[in-house]
């Protein structure tokens, strides 16, 4: 049976699966995110893909899914605003190493092919899945296939416009759905607030979750109008693109109830029309069935069964 490593690499974690043409996985390990220096994190990468595979030149191939802007033909991350690496030649450093095909693509795009391979969307057609962390960013399956747009960066949720008077985002624009509504805007209302016998300092998106879960008063409209305003991108998104399921990950959504109950209910109250009312926001909104993995194997699906017209590079 024909295996391939996965590795997704984020702005503080790098995480490595050896998956098994089945769905199986053979091993998972993860790093730290080295902090300064291309050839510090594409050497981190090496030492990811060699930590679950001690001969890779018996692999099938080996995927990266990368955070922020790639470019596929060359095999290079161009640019992340979260994680803060810039022209970055991953395929071209793996494939010399390691002499096997490797293909590189947007982290989201890779950890929504995973759940619709092995995850929550493996019974759909058509999906969407949003990854709500650091930043926030989607994937669409169409019928079958990863839908990338004409220019390669299709399924940015994160940059969809939901409070044009909100603060900037990364990006440059004023009031994205990333900006007003990820872990990092959740961390920064949260420490903004100042509560009462709470270090600001030490508050994070968790911190505000499980505050929201408590019923402390304090953390009640940050998480709430976060929730808010991911349910309204979510039923544009729907309306738009159709999708019998949508798929909820990150680092955020291991809230777990905590985000899922109240982002069903807005999206339901928001949806209260003959557009979008065909299927239950509890049905249409389920969890990430793979969690933090979904993006390393994702990424090593791409390489055991990739979409229509995906192909490795091989050098």
């Amino acid at each position: 049976m024909k295996h391939a490593v996965g590795i997704d690499i984020g702005g503080t974690k790098i995480s490595a699966v050896l998956l098994r043409t089945d769905g199986q996985t053979i091993k998972y390990r993860l790093f730290s995110t080295p902090k300064h220096g291309t050839s510090a994190i594409t050497e981190a990468i090496s030492k990811a893909v060699t930590s679950v595979c001690e001969d890779p030149t018996s692999l099938s191939g080996i995927g990266i899914a990368a955070a922020g802007l790639i470019d596929r033909g060359s095999g290079t991350a161009i640019r992340g605003v979260n994680v803060g690496w810039e022209n970055m030649p991953i395929v071209t450093s793996l494939t010399n190493r390691f002499q096997v095909p490797c293909i590189l693509e947007n982290d989201c795009n890779a950890a929504a092919w995973g759940e619709y391979q092995f995850g929550a969307s493996k019974t759909s057609t058509s999906s969407l899945f949003i990854t709500i962390g650091t930043g926030i960013g989607g994937g669409i399956i169409d019928n079958g296939r990863l839908v990338i747009g004409h220019n390669g960066y299709a399924g940015e949720i994160g940059h969809t416009l939901v409070a044009p008077s909100g603060p900037t985002c990364k990006c440059g624009s004023r009031g994205c759905l990333e900006a007003v509504a990820s872990g990092t805007a959740i961390e920064r209302n949260g420490r903004n607030s100042n509560p009462d016998g709470i270090d600001p300092d030490s508050i994070t998106a968790n911190t505000v979750a499980q505050a929201y879960a408590g019923g402390e008063q304090w953390a009640l409209k940050i998480w709430a109008d976060a929730v808010y305003h991911i349910a309204l991108a979510l039923v544009s998104a729907r309306r738009l693109l159709s999708p019998d399921i949508i798929v909820v990950g990150g680092g955020v959504a291991e809230a777990g109830d905590v985000l899922i109950s109240p982002l069903r209910t807005d999206f339901a109250r928001l949806s209260s029309d003959s557009i979008s009312n065909s299927q239950s926001a509890s049905q249409l909104l389920q969890p990430s069935a793979l969690g933090a993995m979904a993006g390393a194997i994702g990424a090593a699906a791409l390489i055991l069964s990739p979409p229509p017209g995906f192909k490795a590079t091989h050098y």
